[in-house]
Protein backbone atom coordinates (compact mmCIF):
# COMPACT_ATOMS: atom_id res chain seq x y z
CA UNK A 1 0.00 0.00 0.00
CA UNK A 2 1.39 3.40 -0.98
CA UNK A 3 1.95 6.08 1.62
CA UNK A 4 -0.14 9.21 1.49
CA UNK A 5 1.62 12.50 0.94
CA UNK A 6 2.11 15.18 3.59
CA UNK A 7 -0.34 17.37 1.67
CA UNK A 8 -2.99 14.62 1.67
CA UNK A 9 -2.48 14.07 5.42
CA UNK A 10 -3.09 17.81 5.92
CA UNK A 11 -6.27 17.60 3.83
CA UNK A 12 -7.52 14.65 5.89
CA UNK A 13 -6.79 16.52 9.14
CA UNK A 14 -8.63 19.61 7.83
CA UNK A 15 -11.67 17.46 6.98
CA UNK A 16 -11.71 16.02 10.51
CA UNK A 17 -11.29 19.47 12.03
CA UNK A 18 -14.21 20.84 9.99
CA UNK A 19 -16.48 18.02 11.18
CA UNK A 20 -15.51 18.77 14.80
CA UNK A 21 -16.05 22.50 14.45
CA UNK A 22 -19.41 22.10 12.69
CA UNK A 23 -20.72 19.93 15.51
CA UNK A 24 -19.89 22.64 18.09
CA UNK A 25 -20.93 25.78 16.16
CA UNK A 26 -23.78 27.82 17.60
CA UNK A 27 -25.64 30.01 15.11
CA UNK A 28 -27.98 32.48 16.79
CA UNK A 29 -30.23 35.34 15.87
CA UNK A 30 -29.08 38.50 17.64
CA UNK A 31 -32.19 38.40 19.89
CA UNK A 32 -31.11 34.94 21.10
CA UNK A 33 -27.68 36.11 22.27
CA UNK A 34 -28.95 37.97 25.34
CA UNK A 35 -26.92 41.01 24.32
CA UNK A 36 -28.50 44.46 24.33
CA UNK A 37 -26.05 45.79 21.71
CA UNK A 38 -22.93 44.91 19.77
CA UNK A 39 -19.62 45.58 21.46
CA UNK A 40 -17.54 45.07 18.33
CA UNK A 41 -14.67 47.02 16.84
CA UNK A 42 -16.30 47.66 13.51
CA UNK A 43 -15.54 49.99 10.65
CA UNK A 44 -19.13 50.37 9.48
CA UNK A 45 -22.57 50.27 11.09
CA UNK A 46 -24.04 46.79 11.45
CA UNK A 47 -27.75 46.27 12.07
CA UNK A 48 -27.82 43.30 14.45
CA UNK A 49 -31.40 42.43 13.44
CA UNK A 50 -30.09 41.50 9.95
CA UNK A 51 -27.38 39.18 11.26
CA UNK A 52 -26.64 35.64 12.24
CA UNK A 53 -24.13 35.45 15.07
CA UNK A 54 -21.90 32.38 14.80
CA UNK A 55 -20.10 31.34 17.97
CA UNK A 56 -16.99 29.26 17.34
CA UNK A 57 -16.09 26.55 19.86
CA UNK A 58 -13.50 27.47 22.49
CA UNK A 59 -11.05 25.29 24.36
CA UNK A 60 -11.72 24.54 27.99
CA UNK A 61 -13.45 26.49 30.75
CA UNK A 62 -11.36 29.65 30.73
CA UNK A 63 -12.39 33.26 31.10
CA UNK A 64 -12.06 34.69 27.62
CA UNK A 65 -14.08 36.44 24.99
CA UNK A 66 -16.17 34.44 22.55
CA UNK A 67 -14.85 34.18 19.00
CA UNK A 68 -17.65 35.02 16.58
CA UNK A 69 -18.55 35.70 12.99
CA UNK A 70 -21.37 38.11 12.12
CA UNK A 71 -23.07 37.13 8.87
CA UNK A 72 -25.63 39.22 7.02
CA UNK A 73 -28.97 37.41 6.70
CA UNK A 74 -29.74 39.26 3.47
CA UNK A 75 -26.44 38.88 1.60
CA UNK A 76 -24.44 36.16 3.37
CA UNK A 77 -21.52 38.56 3.68
CA UNK A 78 -19.24 38.13 6.68
CA UNK A 79 -19.52 41.55 8.31
CA UNK A 80 -17.23 40.83 11.26
CA UNK A 81 -15.03 38.01 12.49
CA UNK A 82 -13.15 38.11 15.75
CA UNK A 83 -13.61 38.77 19.44
CA UNK A 84 -17.10 39.40 20.79
CA UNK A 85 -15.58 41.37 23.68
CA UNK A 86 -17.91 39.55 26.07
CA UNK A 87 -15.40 38.16 28.57
CA UNK A 88 -16.34 38.27 32.19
Amino acid sequence: MAEISRERAGEIAAEVLMRCIRSDLRVLDFAETGWSRFNLYQTRPIDPRDCWIVFYPTEGPTLRSSHIAVISKSTGEVLYEGSAHDEG
